[in-house]
């Protein structure tokens, strides 16, 4: 499983994947770290070739995003993940999560 944690990387993992299909299997999200850089557009490129959407959740303990963000980005993977009725792959960090 080749796990995706920005654009770039989940674009990656699925070029990989590709390379040898069948073998390699990938994953396409947003972790929390990288929360800032999501865009609208993130949506798109999400819902390639990939077998779950994730790496994504919650990560308040070294903010390289603002929690208000993560939170953000964090729902509209869920939401992503249960339009396009793919698993989703969670980081768990004991972090309180309260969806709106």
């Amino acid at each position: 499983m080749v796990t995706g944690i920005s654009i770039q990387s989940s674009k990656d993992a699925l070029r990989l994947t590709r390379l040898f299909p069948g073998i390699l299997y990938s994953t396409a999200g947003v972790h929390p770290h990288e929360a800032k850089s999501w865009d609208e557009e993130t949506l798109t490129a999400l819902k390639g070739e990939v077998v779950a959407i994730g790496e994504c959740g919650l990560d308040f303990n070294r903010n390289f995003s603002l929690p208000e963000v993560q939170q953000v980005v964090f729902e509209k993977q869920v939401q992503l993940a249960c339009e396009v009725k793919k698993p989703l792959f969670y980081l768990f960090m004991k972090e309180k999560l309260t969806l709106n």
